[in-house]
């Protein structure tokens, strides 16, 4: 998973990204090694999180080695956890897969940002990137594909 990390760290620098969130679920897979939909990840180039909710908690300490677990829940819902670590991070581009994000999770996170007084956190759409790192076998002998 590191090296995966790595390659996805090395693009967010080629697109001046801060940081990026990743909700497809095949990318959770292949990132983080997470099996379900109910989740999300934030990484940058220091850190990587997982955001999800209580259910799958146990499960993300076993299996998703080097992400930081953040719960997501009603009173705390995607968009407040992703403004904290924004808030954390000082990330002020903000990448999100685009073809994946509903306009509504999007207008979410948006109003989330502005209304902390981070209009600066640019969201910027960046559409099938982790999909680029899965198209590529490594040494390591991924061999994952990059159907959809």
């Amino acid at each position: 998973m590191t090296t995966r990390l790595a390659a996805l760290r090395g693009m967010l620098v080629a697109r001046r990204l801060d940081a990026l969130l990743v909700t497809q679920p095949k990318n959770l897979r292949y990132l983080a090694d997470f099996p379900d939909d109910d989740a999300a990840l934030f990484v940058t180039q220091a850190t990587a999180h997982i955001l999800t909710d209580f259910r799958y908690i146990a499960m993300v300490r076993q299996r998703c080695q080097g992400f930081e677990l953040l719960e997501i829940s009603g009173a705390r819902p995607l968009e407040q956890a992703v403004l904290s670590l924004v808030q954390a991070s000082g990330a002020t581009r903000l990448g999100f897969e685009g073809h994946h994000l509903t306009y509504d999770t999007y207008r979410a996170l948006r109003r989330s940002l502005l209304t902390a007084g981070h209009a600066a956190a640019h969201l910027v759409s960046v559409p099938r990137l982790v999909e680029q790192i899965r198209a590529i076998k490594s040494e390591l002998g991924d061999s994952d594909s990059k159907s959809e």
